[in-house]
């Protein structure tokens, strides 16, 4: 423990530092967003993606004190070492500071760094109330670098997108959980069934999100299988299930004796998701970038508004996929690989993976 309160106060101290940048692709400490009522409490993940490598990191999450307190929050990642709650002092704030670090161990890729529950005030009015990050710093550890320099420390180059916490007054519809987004309601709560769908797996808010949403399935009761690859005729069907929920639509049942998924091509075709033709194997893994040419075809203009400029760099205007990764890419519900931020589209595509476009494109809250 002594090692640990060292390395923390070490960490604090630098944020005074004027350190060297690193990696100039940039990570993004996300903040999660939820629905529920007054007098409830709910849970947000804060994560990190494109993360080039850090072991350490430190910011506040701002918000209205009206409307939430902190009820706990726990760490997500094992390897890193967060402070204890302490209800006392977090009492009537309007922010929770985090500092949290590893033991000088390095630790690549997207990841789930912790999980923040907010008590919803019972008189809270109906509305979206915004978790903010502020002063934020993140940084990696250079063992080639002088001892008890600020060189030793440099810092990840990083920015921090903001979460929600929506109140409603909806009761839900009976068998849901009273969560809603714009035409989109959750009909079931995650029930930590998957035993591969762990609270430490970057992927997992968007998984259990797609499954209370009805936007993904498990492969069994107990499997989601999240490294598995998307098939042609699953990703058609993702698409039917966001495309018939926010028009109101139907899709026919499977005649006998012809394809499950052949209901979901037909309405495709017939809605303008795809083109005749566009497939003929639909039971052949779908790539990545044919993955964005379907979900970027689903739903009116102004779902995908831009909130940022520019595209993946390994996806260029002579390639088929190119408008429609650049149009989920600017809307915020696609991104590149942590360090590269390659898309890679010719790749097939995770079922994890897939799990952020269906959440991103149906919530925009996640995006």
């Amino acid at each position: 423990m002594k090692k640990l309160s060292v390395f923390l106060a070490l960490l604090m101290l630098l944020s005074t530092f004027s350190l060297a940048a690193f990696a100039a692709d940039g990570a993004v400490l996300t903040v999660g967003s939820a629905t529920a009522k007054p007098g409830e409490t709910v849970t947000v993940t804060i994560a990190l993606k494109n993360n080039p490598g850090i072991v350490g990191a430190q910011f506040d999450v701002k918000f209205d004190a009206s409307v939430l307190s902190v009820a706990t929050y726990t760490a997500k990642n094992s390897k890193f070492l967060v402070p204890a709650f302490d209800a006392e002092k977090l009492a009537a704030k309007s922010k929770v500071t985090f500092a949290m670090a590893t033991l000088l161990e390095i630790v690549s890729g997207d990841i789930s760094l912790v999980d923040v529950s907010f008590k919803i005030a019972d008189n809270a009015a109906p509305g979206t109330y915004d978790l903010t990050v502020e002063n934020l710093s993140v940084y990696t550890y250079d063992e080639s670098a002088d001892k008890n320099s600020d060189k030793q420390f440099p810092y990840v180059a990083a920015t921090a997108e903001k979460g929600t916490i929506t109140v409603t007054t909806d009761s839900g519809s009976g068998t849901g959980t009273g969560k809603t987004e714009g035409k989109f309601t959750a009909s079931k709560t995650y029930d930590n069934r998957f035993t591969d769908v762990t609270a430490d797996k970057w992927f997992y808010d968007f998984v259990t999100t797609a499954y209370e949403y009805g936007l993904a399935n498990g492969t069994s009761n107990t499997k989601f299988s999240p490294d598995s690859k998307f098939t042609v005729a699953q990703a058609l069907t993702a698409a039917v299930n966001i495309h018939k929920t926010y028009y109101g639509m139907t899709v026919r049942a499977a005649a006998e004796g012809e394809a499950w998924y052949t209901p979901y091509v037909e309405y495709c075709v017939e809605n303008g998701i795809i083109a005749e033709g566009q497939f003929t194997e639909f039971d052949k893994k779908i790539t990545r970038g044919e993955m964005a040419i379907v979900f970027a075809n689903i739903l009116p203009a102004a779902e995908y508004a831009a909130k940022r400029t520019g595209v993946c760099p390994d996806v260029t205007s002579d390639m088929a996929c190119y408008k429609a990764v650049e149009k989920l890419y600017q809307a915020g519900i696609v991104g590149g690989d942590a360090g590269t931020g390659n898309y890679r589209p010719n790749d097939e595509i995770a079922r994890s993976e897939a799990c952020v476009i269906f959440t991103r494109i149906a919530l925009p809250s996640k995006r």
